[in-house]
């Protein structure tokens, strides 16, 4: 990382003809704020000594963090949270921060999804919070992770998308959420299964096309995506 954080530099130097200030920034691991170095040395000799800031995020405290900008408050999921004296609370103060900002809403999806990607609650703490922030007034939280959650779903195929919506209605918006993600996932191995197909065995027919269509299961289709590794002709996959 070291000799690659010097080719960087002298890329960016050369083709904007500015400074660069040189920041390496570590999701796991790092050892908080710190410097770190690259050196080169030929004859015995030292030619080079190239020095670039290290930002560690898991020996971070998220405390001091949330109140500088959304983008920290965003990375104070990755920080040391063994202290928080509240989870709870703590990551609703750093979602909080991203939905007061003026960023617009595509920035503050990004960071959003930093949060729930990298603070994650069980089961338990997620009824907890819930009732934590209806009870707190957090109402901006709420409407902020109802959106990304509707953003997320939106990510998959159509057809899960809508089941999603639909048994959001029904049962709620977390399992309308959670249906359509699921759906989404059959419908991208459906479609990485067929690439598959037709790299090792050539076009597929619209038989077997459909029938990989008709597939619902997420282990079945698993199964299938194993068995094209071994599989000798197209006949051999049982479809």
């Amino acid at each position: 990382l070291a000799q690659r954080m010097f080719e960087y530099y002298v890329l960016l130097r050369r083709r904007y003809q500015a400074p660069v200030f040189p920041v390496v920034v570590y999701l796991r691991g790092g050892q908080g704020l710190s410097e770190e170095e690259y050196q080169e040395t030929l004859f015995g000799r030292e030619q080079l000594r190239f020095r670039y800031m290290s930002i560690g995020l898991a020996k971070l405290e998220p405390e001091e963090y949330l109140e500088k900008s959304p983008l920290a408050a965003a990375l104070a999921a990755l920080m040391n949270r063994a202290r928080a004296p509240n989870r709870l609370e703590l990551r609703a103060a750093m979602l909080r921060q991203i939905a007061k900002s003026a960023l617009d809403d595509a920035q503050k999806f990004l960071l959003v999804n930093i949060v729930e990607t990298y603070f994650e609650l069980d089961e338990e703490e997620t009824e907890r919070y819930r009732k934590f922030l209806s009870a707190r007034g957090y109402r901006e939280v709420e409407e902020m992770e109802v959106t990304w959650a509707d953003k997320m779903m939106e990510k998959g195929r159509v057809e899960g998308r809508e089941q999603g919506r639909e048994e959001g209605r029904v049962q709620g918006r977390e399992e309308g959420r959670e249906q359509g993600l699921k759906v989404g996932l059959v419908e991208g191995k459906r479609e990485t299964l067929l690439r598959q197909l037709t790299a090792k065995f050539g076009p597929v027919s619209e038989k077997t096309r459909s029938r990989v269509q008709a597939l619902e299961s997420v282990a079945e289709l698993d199964a299938y995506l194993e068995r094209v590794l071994t599989a000798e002709s197209i006949d051999d996959m049982g479809l």
